[in-house]
């Protein structure tokens, strides 16, 4: 006869995420081991009764299989917290169970330091994709290559009217202008 076991270990491979990750992303995968080695393991975020704080961030992540990730609301930004406690549970067939809490980091992403924009001479009845002008950017991190794309908000009124060349830097226009 088998007696009841319990998984003897909990482990997440990766607790940590860049800052800024879109939603749904991976933070690490789970694996445990039990010592019946046919058991099926399963794993879920878990509560413990009472005021506990490891489990104060489970809302922010779900696991998805053996993946631990961050649900598709969530936006961790490093600067508001650089760390999230969570609870993990993995149970078996048989309902032995093993809980253990997470501390997960948000890794830091520097923000390029400047943006500028240099104008060139533009004239009316030019053909539709003329360079109006080029972006450039600073960053404290070497080697950084940026992408520049026009953002929705305050000042955004004539963004249709121009268009950024894929992978580059030179703002185009999108129509042909009439000074008149």
């Amino acid at each position: 006869s088998h007696f009841a076991t319990t998984p003897t270990s909990l482990t997440l491979d990766d607790n940590q995420i860049v800052e800024n990750a879109p939603g749904g992303s991976t933070v690490g995968l789970l694996s445990a081991t039990d010592p019946d080695t046919n058991e099926t393991l399963s794993f879920a975020l878990t509560t413990v009764s009472g005021a506990d704080p490891t489990d104060d961030d489970n809302g922010l992540f779900e696991v998805v299989g053996t993946q631990l990730q961050t649900k598709s609301s969530t936006f961790l930004d490093f600067e508001l917290r650089s760390s999230y406690s969570v609870r993990l549970r993995v149970t078996n067939t048989r309902g032995g169970f093993l809980e253990r809490a997470f501390v997960i980091q948000v890794q830091d992403v520097p923000s390029p330091t400047s943006l500028t924009f240099s104008s060139a001479d533009f004239f009316e009845n030019q053909e539709i994709n003329t360079v109006v002008g080029t972006f450039s950017a600073t960053d404290p991190t070497p080697g950084t290559s940026f992408t520049y794309q026009f953002i929705i908000g305050a000042g955004d009124t004539d963004n249709n009217k121009f268009n950024i060349n894929i992978n580059g830097n030179e703002l185009r226009s999108s129509q042909v202008f009439n000074f008149e």
